[in-house]
């Protein structure tokens, strides 16, 4: 199974696994850098990080919910499942990414992956 991991803003985070090992990781600025990404990996799960306003924050452009609308239009015409988490979720996850990969971006894709295949693990029935 191949589920791919998106942390999205300006500068977006992306990571593919495999069977549930790390496979690859990059960053793109471009929505078809995102949509190559996806495609050429053949997710079947993709899980991407939420977006929260917070206080602050300009309210006239941000560069993750247009990501995060791409991602969804691309999953939605490809017949993907696609998951999406809280932020919050990097607090228990992001630590363990720690050597995986050079690019912070792709470390918090890498952590929603791992959060959503310890998640899955956990409600798999028995065999």
């Amino acid at each position: 199974m191949i589920v791919i991991g998106i942390d999205p803003g300006r500068v977006t985070g992306m990571c593919a696994f495999e069977d549930g090992r790390f496979v690859e990781g990059a960053e793109t600025r471009s929505y078809g850098g995102v949509v190559k990404f996806i495609l050429d990996f053949r997710a079947d799960v993709v899980v991407i990080e939420d977006f929260r306003v917070r206080r602050g924050q300009p309210s006239d452009y941000h560069p993750s919910i247009r990501t995060i609308g791409v991602v969804e239009y691309v999953c939605q015409c490809n017949g993907i499942p696609l998951v999406v988490q809280s932020p919050s979720i990097l607090r228990f996850t992001l630590e363990a990414q720690k050597g995986l990969h050079r690019s912070r971006h792709v470390k918090s894709a890498a952590a929603h992956v791992s959060y959503y295949l310890k998640k899955a693990a956990k409600n798999a029935p028995p065999r």
